[in-house]
């Protein structure tokens, strides 16, 4: 049966206080620390109608990762109007790549997200979204099979390694580091190494761009 309007706009008004105090409580204690009770208590939310929109915390955590993510996207889409569909996705890992190195909140997150197995799979079914978004869904079928699936493996799971090195004992140089998960992305994406410095070059000169949109991330 249809909600009707008032139901359905008391359901998303639920939905959004739900994720609001779940945000706050990760980013104040991180992920594991957090539970559904705490979530409970602090958003005067009662349990069942928590579980009436979310079956897990996980659900919460992926649906919160997801608003992450589709923030870093707009903002980028929106800064970067009438560049390149390759320029622009490759502008939105440089957001997300400069809010993992400034923010260790944002870092768990990611990392949080990138090492569960469910919700990995959210984060790579999520850009493959995006890549349809960004690309358009001729670009998408180009490729057969699990072509598609594969490259965006690769390119996660460079992602990765880059929130990884963050815990090493020893980290890598950050530039080194993003610039080798840049090239490597534009490479799977199909650019021709002649093509890959200058469009690294001109992503580098709006780096203070990216610096203050990664700032925004969690707003």
């Amino acid at each position: 049966m249809n909600q009707s309007p008032v139901m359905a706009e008391r359901m998303r008004q639920t939905k959004n206080r739900i994720l609001e105090t779940a945000k706050d409580i990760f980013l104040e204690q991180g992920y594991k620390r957090t539970t559904i009770r705490q979530i409970v208590e602090r958003s005067g939310i009662t349990s069942g109608s928590i579980y009436n929109i979310f079956s897990s915390k996980e659900e919460i955590f992926s649906a919160l990762v997801d608003d992450l993510m589709q923030n870093c996207i707009d903002m980028v889409q929106k800064e970067s109007s009438g560049e390149s569909p390759l320029y622009r996705y490759a502008a939105v890992l440089m957001v997300e790549m400069e809010a993992i190195a400034r923010d260790e909140r944002v870092r768990e997150l990611y990392q949080e997200a990138y090492t569960s197995p469910v919700m990995f799979e959210e984060v790579v079914q999520r850009h493959l979204r995006l890549e349809s978004e960004i690309f358009g869904e001729d670009y998408v079928r180009l490729f057969k099979g699990d072509q598609l699936m594969i490259r965006n493996l690769m390119v996660k799971g460079a992602m990765g390694a880059f929130i990884d090195s963050f815990y090493f004992g020893h980290q890598p140089n950050e530039e080194d580091a993003r610039t080798m998960l840049l090239s490597l992305t534009l490479r799977v994406l199909g650019s021709k190494k002649k093509d890959i410095t200058p469009l690294m070059k001109q992503l580098e000169e709006k780096r203070n761009v990216w610096i203050r949109l990664s700032k925004d991330v969690l707003k």
